[in-house]
């Protein structure tokens, strides 16, 4: 039973280990990194409220990829930044058939 409580604990252990670490993100073809804040402040006179979501895509084959999306109901409204945090594009928000 210890034995196996060690084993157990020693694999959750690197599971974490490498799910936060930059190794898959460095090493997978196309990888995906989503940051959201702990917490967020709802006031609720406001009748919008913003949750602030960095996803940091990263291209690490040689040949370009494009991103594509079924139909502008599943786009948000985005913009793309280079490392340093300096505009370079952004998505204009397009009328959704579904609603």
């Amino acid at each position: 039973m210890g034995r196996t409580l060690l084993w157990l604990a020693l694999i959750v252990a690197i599971g974490y280990a490498v799910g936060r670490s930059e190794f898959v993100f460095n090493t997978a073809p196309i990888a995906i990194e989503v940051e959201t804040p702990r917490t967020v402040v709802i006031d609720p006179a406001t009748p919008v409220a913003y949750l602030p979501i960095v996803a940091k895509i990263k291209n690490n084959t040689d040949e370009p990829v494009d991103l594509e999306a079924p139909n502008p109901c599943e786009v948000f409204r985005w913009f793309v930044t280079t490392t340093d945090g300096e505009f370079v594009q952004s998505k204009e928000k397009e009328p959704c058939a579904q609603l």
